[in-house]
């Protein structure tokens, strides 16, 4: 067995050099045998681990008063500062995107990626069809929510099904 005077690890006779220094090493021999741990044909696989989110519900309630505050706050400008709502429907229809989001799975103790999935595209896909609304009339959004949403919700019957 050989080791290496600069880091000290041990490794074999047959090894040439230390194999973390390099050939530059000094390396020394040590009475003893070592042999080289081999690793097994087929590994060992571990099994799938079930992981569940923990959400708070005081998270939830915390995060969703600050939204309401802030789009209350954007609404009040809005309305003070132009007399009418304008630029502001645009900024809270967004932050009401955000919130159903990031804060509305809060309010779940159990909620899964498929129903995240589920969750961001009819999100996305209302936000979009807001917009297009707003131009006055309902056209390529549509195309758009569809190719969002179908896929999502059948993704979310198969996992549903499975009872994940």
């Amino acid at each position: 067995m050989k080791s290496c005077e600069s880091c000290g690890m041990k490794f074999s006779d047959a090894e040439p050099f230390c194999p973390l220094c390099g050939p530059d090493s000094t390396v020394r021999t040590i009475p003893g045998t070592y042999t080289r741990v081999s690793y097994p044909e087929s590994p060992k696989t571990i099994g799938r681990i079930q992981t569940q989110p923990v959400f708070d519900r005081s998270v939830f309630i915390i995060l969703t008063v600050i939204s309401a505050l802030l789009i209350g706050g954007l609404l009040a400008i809005d309305l003070i500062a132009d007399g009418s709502i304008g630029w502001s429907r645009y900024t809270t229809a967004i932050l009401l995107a955000f919130w159903a989001i990031i804060v509305f799975p809060y309010a779940f103790s159990r909620f899964y990626g498929h129903h995240y999935i589920l969750l961001f595209a009819v999100s996305l896909s209302g936000l979009l069809l807001y917009f297009d609304h707003m131009d006055g009339l309902l056209g390529w959004s549509v195309i758009v929510t569809c190719i969002l949403t179908i896929p999502a919700a059948v993704n979310w019957v198969i996992f549903s099904v499975k009872g994940s």
